[in-house]
């Protein structure tokens, strides 16, 4: 974020499991980074992004047979889920299309501008 190189070191499967790590393979090594600043509480890196649910939300707007969702989305990684029965038809950022364990679609997306992503969505209801 700021330019300046990142410290990092080769730490052993052991060390990386006495310092954090549980999980660690004794068998491996792995890179240990130094952040410059501390992670924000409830956080850790790679943590899953915010997620907005759309079920019944107002910014859904019906056109003909599809909804629309607009907003602008400040956060760096973010998704939305959609309605239950609903199909992704265009989506104007590269994202990830998933599925949520309940089925819903779920798009995940990364914004690496400094600015908010203008997320535009459309889905349609899919047949009985």
């Amino acid at each position: 974020m700021t330019g300046e190189a990142l410290r990092f070191e080769v730490v052993p499967g052991e060390e990386a499991r006495r310092t954090g790590l549980p999980s660690a393979d004794l068998d491996s090594d792995y890179i240990r980074i130094h952040l410059p600043r501390p992670v924000p509480a409830g956080r850790r890196p790679g943590a899953a992004p915010d997620r907005e649910d759309l079920q019944g939300r107002q910014e859904l707007l019906p056109r003909g047979d599809s909804v629309v969702f607009s907003r602008s989305l400040g956060i760096k990684r973010n998704s939305v889920v959609l309605p239950a029965g609903y199909e992704l038809t265009g989506c104007n950022v590269p994202s990830q299309v998933l599925s949520e364990p309940d089925g819903r679609i779920r798009i995940a997306f990364w914004n690496a501008g400094p600015d908010a992503a203008p997320l535009r969505l459309t889905a349609r209801k899919l047949a009985p």
